[in-house]
């Protein structure tokens, strides 16, 4: 079963749990892209949420594990293979 994917970019590997610590600011703009995403689902749309400073980033994307061809070789292997 293919489900949620967390892609640590730094390490290059596969997380399977963290805690996201966010302002009320960035809780609300990860909402407004998710529901945008829902919207547009199909478009391979994703969102970019930083903090203020631009030092930390969510990036979030939702996905078809019958469609991936919009995803890098990095980005297939981690949904597809959890690694």
């Amino acid at each position: 079963m293919i489900c949620m994917r967390i892609l640590d970019n730094d390490n290059n590997q596969s997380l399977r749990d963290i805690i996201l610590y966010l302002t009320k600011d960035e809780a609300k703009e990860l909402k407004d892209s998710l529901e945008s995403m829902l919207r547009k689902f199909g478009n391979h749309e994703h969102a970019h949420i930083n903090d203020v400073e631009y030092v930390r980033e969510i990036t979030v994307t939702l996905y078809d594990q019958n469609d991936l061809n919009s995803f890098d070789e990095r980005s297939i292997q981690a949904i597809r293979e959890d690694r």
